[in-house]
């Protein structure tokens, strides 16, 4: 709930007031063995979310109107939208280029696993409903978040997924007990 009202309230935000909550989000991956699952969400809210602005951007310096958009039920107004698309790509790019923000995803990935790794598993309780490192989600809502986050990285970024990454990635997923 909190995560879809904060995405909302920056929605409109050009990407470079935007910036500086991707590079907190940055050096938080870089330095925290597991950020929560709300803070992987909303970041990928706020990608949806720019990633429809810039859509809607594009159309309005096509067409060079005034467009309306519906989100969900509310419908608004979307007017004196900048001619050129804004550049999300551009500013994760930099974020890669100065930190390694993809190395931090995969390590934070390593890093969760590694927290798991020793705990007693009940083999009584169904695979799907473990929970493991955080009493709130699943293990492998754990596991889902981090990847489509670095999935969703890729997708708006120069990045591309190596086959280091894959490697580790594979590694992890093959050798866990769970």
């Amino acid at each position: 709930m909190c995560v879809t009202k904060f995405a909302e309230m920056i929605k409109y935000w050009p990407i470079g007031l935007k910036k500086p909550f991707f590079e907190q989000l940055a050096e938080f991956m870089a330095s925290s063995a597991a950020p929560t699952i709300p803070v992987l969400r909303l970041f990928q809210k706020i990608v949806t979310d720019h990633k429809d602005r810039e859509m809607v951007s594009a159309r309005a310096a096509a067409q060079n109107t005034t467009n309306t958009r519906n989100y969900g039920n509310v419908q608004k107004w979307v007017t004196n939208l900048p001619s050129e698309p804004v550049e999300c790509r551009k500013v994760f790019d930099e974020i890669e280029e100065s930190s390694g923000f993809s190395n931090s995803v995969v390590r934070n990935l390593a890093a969760y696993f590694g927290s798991v790794q020793g705990q007693n598993i009940d083999a009584s309780v169904a695979r799907k409903q473990l929970k493991l490192a955080n009493s709130k989600y699943l293990h492998s809502e754990e596991v889902d978040e981090r990847l489509k986050f670095l999935q969703t990285f890729a997708a708006n970024s120069s990045f591309e997924i190596t086959k280091k990454h894959l490697k580790v990635v594979y590694d992890l997923l093959s050798n866990s007990p769970v």
